[in-house]
């Protein structure tokens, strides 16, 4: 038995509470650690945590508790809620001061009001938020984080314990996790939390004979004898739950512990939790069992007025039920009632019946209702509540949801709208919630996303709920690479929705023009009419100052370099659609089509001007949290940053996007973001490192407009290698991709395009001595760059042919090519 620091007795645990403590007292220094308690249920996973929390609480570190449950797996960031609520309760912390900074967006996730994202990677959003949180709580006090029965967690917990223990290293603070093996269906989270090289595993060991026999004599109160000792442990395999209840057993029925009862213990074996508790409930009469089903059911953190809600038990009565449950062994009392152990709730649980579960549901529903419960507090009993039985559950289940996604747990939103179109009646119209279906599912990684997204365009009675389901199937066919679908199915839709709702018609216009900019040169893919669309937008005169016509803006900017307009036209558009940050501010860092105006920038030389919009961008997603757009906004101003010779700063931007995301973080930021590393690193003359890079970036399929970044940065490689050859297959390349794209688009000319592709070819003929070659090349280019009108392009262009003559007219072409790059941002 061991006493430590004020410990209770803990049987044959010596081992075990050093380790904690040792864990604890790194923590207390800065040096942060997991320490995960692993073992079968009952072994005493649960005493050894509350170990570590009194350890802690001696020391004054601050103490997040957790119980998690297997019904409450539906409550979406349930145990958070747990962990935190009771803290925020306290009066001697600073609560707005723990929620500022990059905390703020904690409310949503804590709080009882639906919040709703404006970044598509809204679960990341709210993790980022808690994660701040909880350093906000380290960097005051030491912090325990302990969360018992770890495997029953919701999803949406376990991922901030994951996304915690992962930037743990360096805070004061340590969680404790209680993980019981043998169950099915652990969450891969639980196994990677597990495996942490932060973590300390302990596990428990059956009690000894030694411990067994003296646990006997104390509680029985005599001598042990040593053949009763051992039938104990053949019953219970030393588990310290089931050798206590064994022991009630052996108290009941009047068993001493002698040689002549050796029988009776192997007759009454080892009692099984759940018959055990069974039999003890109906001891207690009615009331006992309708208040332990009722807590099964609300779970750990039940409030006293729901519990007699719904176990139908009056308010005053309620407490001398409690206080016959907590002396059965049942519950245990204190600030929140819980059961004294995982194994009784689940025996307590299984006991239910189907058709019992869904009752106590329904009572649930209907004494949370009474109190004037949230939505997401009533969303799960509705889910698990009879179809039909609650008026206005469809409502219900809808805030819910947004309150879900807002929050970042995707998952629980798919659940509740699911329940919500299966409570519809045949009259109701079901386009908008399989909208929102479809839409929670695409946060969630769901592949059912484009079904119900399609369910929602072929049942909208509505053009508005067709036209947005329209934009959100075409982003998810665009990401899963399916462009040529995604320009069709808001193609087929733009000019039913342009009759009812202009500003709508703008916003999938925009979008539709930006899907047709980034596929490049699978335009050949598409027919006449797709093409057709650009030229009307371009030649429409309208003023495009809304939201929706920015959008527009920002895709006419981009279109105009490709087709060969003047940069002083791009950069007017861009700026009309960037102007006062209005995009950023109303769709957020992750609008994809805002980058397409500040890529025009960048192309067009105004580099500190796009610099500054993207490093807005980049500022915006930090606060929010929002990988997908740090990784665009940092990309690309990794590519103003190398055209401005700042190639330190380029370089970490790149890196900085690789890293914003870590493994919740897609999309082909990600691509861009190596492609322009390896361009920096070329330009620094870290060959090899740029050859490693550039050999582990798969070629698009199909080709897009990253082919033609990856074709440059490969070009610009070869040619510092002097790796001509491979440098002019590169050109050729590009040619096979775009000269097949001449008409497709009617107003396009012949444009330098957004990569100097005929430079380096040029370059790359010089380089295998074939001087004709380069001239046609060349030749080719300096209109086409003169026509664009940037310093930059005409100076290269003009660099490239002067190294091509001789004498006097080298020397002149090479000067006018100096003055021409002297007036250029890029370096």
């Amino acid at each position: 038995m061991v006493h430590t620091r004020g410990v209770g007795a803990l049987l044959d645990r010596e081992a075990e509470v050093a380790a904690i403590e040792g864990v604890v007292d790194r923590a207390l220094v800065g040096d942060a650690g997991v320490l995960v308690v692993r073992g079968p249920a009952g072994i005493g996973k649960s005493a050894l945590l509350r170990v570590a929390e009194r350890l802690a609480d001696e020391q004054g570190v601050i103490v997040l508790r957790a119980r998690a449950a297997p019904f409450e797996r539906e409550f979406p960031y349930g145990v958070v809620r747990q962990l935190f609520e009771p803290v925020f309760a306290r009066a001697d912390l600073p609560v707005e001061e723990l929620f500022s900074g990059a905390a703020t967006g904690a409310r949503a996730v804590l709080g009882d009001e639906p919040r709703v994202s404006v970044a598509p990677d809204s679960l990341f959003v709210g993790l980022h938020a808690l994660y701040w949180l909880t350093v906000n709580l380290a960097t005051h006090w030491p912090l325990l984080i302990c969360v018992d029965d770890v495997i029953c967690c919701d999803e949406a917990s376990l991922r901030y314990l994951e996304f915690l223990v992962r930037r743990l290293e360096g805070m004061a603070a340590m969680v404790a996790l209680a993980y019981r093996t043998g169950e099915p269906g652990a969450s891969d989270v639980v196994d990677a939390l597990v495996s942490d090289p932060l973590t300390r595993v302990v596990q428990p060991r059956p009690l000894s004979e030694a411990a067994l026999a003296g646990m006997l004599g104390s509680e029985l109160g005599e001598e042990v004898d040593p053949g009763f000792c051992t039938a104990c442990e053949e019953a219970t395999g030393g588990n310290p739950l089931l050798v206590c209840e064994l022991l009630r057993a052996l108290h009941t029925e009047h068993v001493r512990p002698r040689a002549g009862e050796i029988g009776r213990v192997r007759t009454i074996g080892a009692v099984a939790i759940g018959p055990a508790v069974r039999r003890r409930l109906a001891a207690l009469g009615g009331d006992g069992r309708a208040v332990a089903r009722a807590l099964a059911i609300l779970g750990e953190s039940a409030r006293r007025d729901d519990l007699a809600g719904t176990s139908e038990t009056g308010v005053v009565e309620l407490e001398d039920v409690i206080a016959a449950l907590v002396g059965a062994g049942i519950v245990r009392s204190g600030e929140r009632l819980s059961f004294v152990h995982p194994l009784v709730a689940d025996a307590v649980r299984a006991a239910l019946t189907a058709a019992e579960s869904a009752q106590l549901h329904q009572q649930a529903v209907k004494a949370l209702v009474g109190r004037g419960a949230s939505a997401w507090e009533l969303a799960p009993h509705l889910v698990a509540s009879p179809l039909g039985t609650h008026p206005g559950a469809v409502g219900l289940l809808q805030e819910a949801a947004r309150w879900a996604l807002g929050a970042g747990a995707p998952e629980a939103a798919v659940t509740y709208l699911s329940r919500a179109i299966a409570e519809l009646e045949p009259a109701d119209d079901p386009a908008p919630l399989w909208l929102e279906l479809g839409s929670a599912k695409v946060q969630a990684g769901d592949p059912g996303a484009r079904a119900d997204l399609g369910h929602a365009i072929g049942a909208a009675r509505d053009v508005r709920t067709r036209a947005r389901a329209r934009i959100a199937l075409s982003v998810v066919l665009f990401a899963a690479g399916e462009d040529t679908r995604s320009i069709e199915i808001l193609d087929e839709g733009l000019d039913e929705v342009a009759e009812v709702d202009i500003e709508l018609a703008e916003r999938m216009e925009g979008h539709l023009l930006s899907n047709i900019e980034v596929v490049g040169p699978s335009l050949v893919r598409f027919p006449r009419p797709v093409g057709e669309r650009v030229n009307r937008a371009r030649s429409a005169r309208k003023s495009r100052e809304t939201v929706a016509g920015r959008l527009v803006l920002c895709a006419l900017a981009y279109e105009e370099i490709i087709g060969g307009g003047a940069a002083a036209e791009v950069v007017r558009l861009a700026e009309r659609a960037l102007a006062n940050d209005e995009l950023l501010r109303s769709e957020g860092p992750a609008c994809a089509p805002m980058y397409r105006a500040m890529v025009a920038l960048v192309i067009c030389d105004e580099l500190e001007r796009a610099a500054s919009a993207l490093t807005r961008a980049m500022d915006e997603a930090r606060r929010l949290g929002s990988p997908t757009a740090f990784a665009w906004a940092s990309a690309w101003r990794c590519v103003a940053n190398t055209r401005l010779g700042r190639l330190v700063d380029g370089e970490a931007d790149a890196n900085a996007a690789l890293g914003s995301g870590d493994r919740y973080l897609s999309g082909y930021g990600l691509t861009l973001a190596r492609i322009w590393l390896a361009l920096c690193l070329t330009e620094q003359g870290r060959l090899e490192e740029a050859r490693d890079l550039l050999s582990q970036i798969p070629e698009p399929d199909p080709p897009s407009l990253v082919t033609y970044a990856l074709v440059e940065s490969r070009a610009r490689f070869h040619l510092a290698c002097g790796e001509y050859q491979a440098a002019a297959r590169e050109f050729e390349l590009y040619r096979r991709l775009d000269e097949p794209t001449a008409g497709l688009v009617e107003w396009r000319r012949p444009a330098t395009g957004i990569i100097s592709c005929r430079i380096l070819g040029a370059r790359a003929r010089t380089g295998l001595r074939d001087l004709d070659g380069a001239r046609a090349i060349i030749d080719e280019e300096l209109p086409l760059a003169r026509a664009l009108g940037t310093h930059r392009a005409i100076g290269m262009s003009l660099h490239t042919a002067g190294l091509l003559e001789q004498g006097d007219t080298r020397i002149q072409m090479l000067k006018h090519a100096t003055d021409e790059l002297a007036h250029s941002q890029s370096r």
